[in-house]
């Protein structure tokens, strides 16, 4: 048999059959840090059970990511005998979902959408013959394996969006583009003498992290603290879904310029007929690291974990005090920088492995 060699791309995989479905599982959605994509034959919760009932951990996991600022997309099959569309996501379990914030679509019944099939932050994909249904989870058989690997991760969130976007659907037109971002960049040293970006880094506020490196390297580019921002053009560039409406994508992304405003004081935001924002970058006394550019980039800064991004930032940080990141061990890092030693360890051996690559 020949086999195109351009469609395997490298891998590692994990068997998640039968009843290590969960504790496999589990553990992805309780560290997702952007996006979860599931695309889903059927979900059964049960309203009235406990919640550690098989498929209620599952639902409360997703809550959870949800309420920690990760995006969620469910896409559920309506092509059933004995159930309507409208059912598909009744229940206590959907409307936490919903209310959460989690993007709920139920597909159209003219096509049967048989998936059990998962995407965690473009990363992770998990796939097999497991529903979520106490049945498939406590006593079938079931085959299922959990895949680490970016590119098929990609292929997979492509196949999502052709089979879910219409035919002729495209992103209204950017209004007001990014500006190209400078070969340096310059940040305030303030973030971390007044714990700013450590404490994002120990709340998980990926996308405030994000969105405050984007806005910095906006206004220098700019050369203005003042800039008149467009909430699509942000949310796009976030790495929001292109398959969200606009109101979802400008709620989104008001949300977090809230928290960099009320919660950080890092930035004065005013909004303008909910489609575009006035944003003040608020001037941090003190001394600055220069950064290369490229860093700040939102294609990267996506790509790559705000825990990689803070470490990047942090060596700079001791270069300029004649210490090699290197140098330290991760107890001292947590003990210099306040954040948490797991989140060093995970995301210095990323970085390490990524470089070594």
């Amino acid at each position: 048999m020949r086999v195109n060699k351009n469609s395997w791309v490298p891998a590692r995989v994990l068997d998640a059959s039968d009843r290590t479905y969960l504790e496999a599982v589990l553990p992805l959605f309780d560290c997702a840090r952007k996006e979860i994509v599931a695309s889903l034959y059927l979900i059964e919760p049960q309203d009235k059970a406990a919640a550690t009932f098989s498929v209620n951990r599952l639902m409360e996991s997703l809550i959870a990511a949800c309420w920690r600022g990760v995006h969620v997309r469910i896409y559920l099959n309506t092509n059933f005998r004995i159930k309507s569309k409208s059912e598909v996501f009744n229940g206590k379990y959907f409307e936490r979902l919903s209310q959460a914030g989690a993007q709920l679509t139920a597909l159209l019944p003219n096509r049967r959408l048989h998936d059990k099939l998962i995407v965690i932050d473009g990363r992770y994909v998990i796939e097999g013959s497991t529903n979520w249904s106490v049945r498939a989870l406590e006593s079938n058989f079931e085959s299922a394996s959990i895949i680490d690997s970016r590119e098929h991760a990609r292929k997979k969130l492509k196949r999502i969006e052709q089979l879910l976007l219409p035919a002729g659907t495209e992103l209204r037109k950017i209004n007001r583009p990014l500006y190209p971002v400078p070969d340096i960049i310059e940040i305030p040293l303030a973030l971390f003498e007044q714990n700013l970006f450590p404490q994002m880094i120990r709340q998980i506020e990926w996308r405030a992290v994000d969105l405050y490196l984007i806005l910095l390297a906006q206004s220098q580019a700019q050369k203005n603290d003042l800039m008149e921002i467009d909430l699509e053009t942000i949310g796009q560039a976030l790495g929001l879904s292109s398959e969200w409406d606009r109101t979802a994508m400008r709620r989104q992304v008001i949300k977090v310029l809230r928290k960099l405003a009320d919660e950080y004081g890092l930035i004065e935001v005013e909004f303008v007929f909910a489609q575009d924002a006035r944003v003040r970058i608020k001037s941090l006394p003190g001394k600055t690291i220069r950064m290369d550019g490229s860093l700040f980039e939102p294609a990267r800064l996506i790509q790559e974990s705000s825990g990689i991004t803070f470490l990047k930032i942090a060596g700079e940080l001791l270069k300029q005090e004649g210490i090699e990141i290197d140098s330290l061990s991760n107890e001292e890092l947590e003990k210099r920088f306040g954040v948490g030693r797991s989140v060093i360890m995970r995301n210095r051996e990323s970085l390490n492995s990524s470089e070594r690559s």
